[in-house]
């Protein structure tokens, strides 16, 4: 150990599944973190799950400027400054044709899936850059960005648009001195439910290549 003291990582959506499996593995490679999440039930669980670990859990929401905007003043209050974000914001989505459905679950898939992400960018991108420690930020998006995923076409949407949304956040990010990625995870992850059938190509949640900024 060289003793030099890591700064935490922040993940957001760390309650979900592909969040879960992002703190898990910064957690083994002995890296503080930061969990943000809206579900309360869920960071608590989380925190059980790893109670030896340097683990701090902020409940919190990123629909909306403000409730973002509370969150970097809870991040400012700790005094701790970030080495990194892996944003793993997503919603969920009953399969179906997308014509078949009405134009509010677009809507509202993107309000799940696209708008947290600006939202959040808009507050966290500036702090980084104050702190002038040359911090990434990772946004991972889900299946369908690129190929229309079958049954699911409004969430295929919203990861086309994601995937445009990093782009530009990428070219706005560069000057604040931020390196700003997109990981695309193009088949979804292999979870614990007795109804969902894993293909054989899908990834363990453990097995998603994010690596923690150095």
């Amino acid at each position: 150990m060289s003793g030099t003291i890591r700064a935490p990582i922040l993940v957001l959506g760390a309650a979900g599944i592909v969040g879960a499996g992002v703190v898990q593995a910064a957690v083994e490679a002995g890296w503080p973190v930061i969990a943000v999440d809206r579900d309360v039930a869920g960071l608590e669980r989380l925190r059980a799950r790893h109670a030896d670990a340097d683990l701090t859990v902020v409940p919190g929401s990123l629909a909306s400027d403000a409730d973002a905007a509370a969150i970097v003043e809870a991040l400012r209050g700790m005094e701790r400054p970030l080495a990194g974000v892996v944003a793993t914001i997503a919603g969920g989505g009953a399969r179906g044709r997308l014509l078949d459905r009405p134009s509010a679950t677009l809507c509202h898939q993107l309000d799940q899936d696209l708008v947290p992400h600006l939202v959040a960018a808009r507050q966290l991108l500036p702090l980084l850059a104050q702190a002038d420690r040359g911090a990434s930020y990772i946004l991972i998006g889900g299946p369908g960005g690129a190929t229309p995923w079958a049954g699911y076409g409004h969430r295929s949407v919203a990861a086309a648009a994601l995937r445009m949304l990093a782009s530009v956040l990428h070219d706005e990010a560069r000057p604040l001195g931020v390196r700003l990625q997109l990981l695309a995870v193009d088949v979804p992850v292999c979870i614990q439910d007795e109804r969902i059938k894993p293909c054989a190509h899908w990834p363990m949640i453990a097995s998603v290549p994010v690596q923690p900024p150095t």
